[in-house]
């Protein structure tokens, strides 16, 4: 027996409904992920911010990696628990985008630690992406915003890594470079206190308005 093609308008309305209930699905504390990952980063930033500024011990830079040792953590005892729902196409969609997010940090680390590069503007960019497409698949403006603002904060840290690179090549006083690797730790922060901890807020926010 021949299956009946779907017209325009049901398949439409099967592709709405599918946004609606991933929309739904991933509003219940949605923005939970976005407020672990926010405060976090901007705790460790602003700790390494202090690091350089009082010129402590460079073994306190390794304070990094309590980002991704803390974080992945956190994120399985607080957002394990799925509804009953069976996951659909953009659910996967959704996941897989943050899957090869998080694999892009392995290589992104290795160009920053073999050639000498800071790995801030890599993982921002890194960041800018998965926000912006699951933003947009899951109908988000919030975390679409926080995408974009990533997205710029990459491209002014590129140029700064750009001036760093000339000062080093043109003998400026270890003050400039210093000055600028700490502007872009404060960066850092602000990107992901704005791109992250607000949208968190008010996702969260909106969800207990509608629940």
């Amino acid at each position: 027996m021949q299956e009946r093609q779907l017209t325009e308008a049901e398949s439409l309305a099967i592709i709405t409904q599918m946004i609606q209930n991933t929309h739904r699905r991933l509003t219940i504390n949605a923005g939970k992920p976005y407020l672990i990952w926010g405060y976090l980063t901007c705790i460790v930033a602003l700790f390494e911010y202090l690091v350089v500024v009082n010129e402590w011990s460079l073994y306190w830079l390794f304070g990094w990696w309590l980002i991704p040792l803390v974080g992945f953590p956190l994120m399985l005892l607080t957002c394990r628990k799925k509804p009953t729902e069976p996951k659909n196409y953009i659910d996967r969609a959704v996941s897989s985008v943050w899957i090869a997010c998080s694999l892009a940090m392995i290589p992104a680390f290795a160009i920053a630690l073999f050639h000498r590069v800071s790995i801030l503007p890599l993982i921002t960019l890194i960041i800018s992406i998965g926000t912006l497409i699951s933003g947009r698949l899951i109908a988000m403006k919030p975390v679409v915003w926080g995408g974009i603002l990533f997205l710029v904060g990459t491209l002014a840290m590129a140029i700064q890594q750009l001036w760093i690179q000339k000062g080093a090549m043109t003998g400026a006083p270890n003050e400039y470079t210093l000055f600028l690797y700490k502007a872009e730790i404060l960066i850092f922060a602000v990107l992901f206190l704005v791109g992250m901890i607000i949208p968190g807020h008010i996702i969260n926010a909106k969800t207990r308005k509608n629940a």
